[in-house]
């Protein structure tokens, strides 16, 4: 049988307590922003600035991600549920450093990172277009930049030894022996969401949820699990960071978080199993 587009939704959502995800989404949403609102906390360049911005920029993949899982889209989801795991990894990456003034290092060559990231724009905008005076004026402040905070081209240049994602995730992944296995299904999940992001003959044959090896357009009420756990499970630590220096009361968001992603996590261990 051929469900419609309302039917199918309504079984995805059914399947995958969509619902459920949806209310945790709201209730994160309403506490950290009206907290923001009234204490007037961001533009400090300090933890609040990092995990705030992070937070509120996943929540909105978040509910991206509901309605690409709701319309039968499971590929999409999980290119958008990357993009929560790597701000997963950044922020657990500078907030669990045990030396605070490291923490504090971190922290400001992250935000300087902002500025660079704006000048190496500007740089190739006018190298395309041969804007000399502007090739010149970009060189200089990238020269000034590099000099005052040690800045480089490379993307992860603010992570001290680790100047690069891997790197970054390969030392929150082996932190802790008792989450291990649990990191490396995110990271595994992570990797998928990376070869259907980017496009390659493996990466185009996907299909994530069909059995169709080749060219499936279909809207279909599987394979969302992949990215419903990621998603979930790296907003676990967000969720946690931010509320903690927001003093807000974790209790209700962290264990709806925790049973979604352990119900998402089943139902793949059950379809790696089959």
């Amino acid at each position: 049988m051929v469900l419609g587009e309302k039917e199918l939704a309504q079984e995805i959502d059914n399947k995958y307590l969509l619902s459920d995800l949806y209310l945790v989404l709201v209730n994160i949403e309403f506490n950290v922003i009206e907290k923001v609102k009234k204490g007037k906390l961001l533009g400090k360049e300090d933890d609040i600035d990092l995990l705030v911005p992070a937070l509120t920029s996943s929540l909105s993949l978040l509910r991206q991600i509901i309605l690409l899982c709701e319309n039968g889209f499971p590929d999409g989801a999980l290119i958008l549920a990357r993009n929560i795991y790597e701000q997963r990894i950044i922020c657990s990456y500078i907030e669990e450093r045990e030396d605070d003034n490291e923490r504090k290092e971190l922290l400001e060559k992250y935000f300087q990172d902002a500025e660079l990231t704006r000048l190496k724009y500007l740089n190739e905008q006018a190298k395309r277009f041969n804007l000399r005076d502007d090739i010149q004026e970009a060189d200089k402040l990238i020269e000034a930049h590099q000099k005052k905070f040690g800045s480089s081209f490379e993307q992860y240049w603010w992570g001290g030894k680790n100047k690069s994602f891997k790197k970054l995730s390969d030392e929150i992944t082996n932190r802790e022996d008792s989450h291990r296995g649990l990191f490396n299904n995110m990271h595994m999940e992570y990797k998928m969401a990376c070869i259907a992001m980017h496009p390659s003959a493996f990466g185009n044959r996907m299909n994530i949820g069909s059995d169709v090896v080749g060219v499936d357009m279909r809207a279909r009420d599987t394979g969302h699990e992949h990215a419903l756990f990621l998603a979930t499970s790296s907003l676990i630590a967000l969720v946690g960071h931010a509320y903690y220096y927001l003093e807000l009361d974790d209790t209700y968001v962290l264990s709806e978080l925790n049973r979604l992603g352990d119900y998402y996590c089943r139902m793949l261990l059950k379809q790696d199993s089959e």
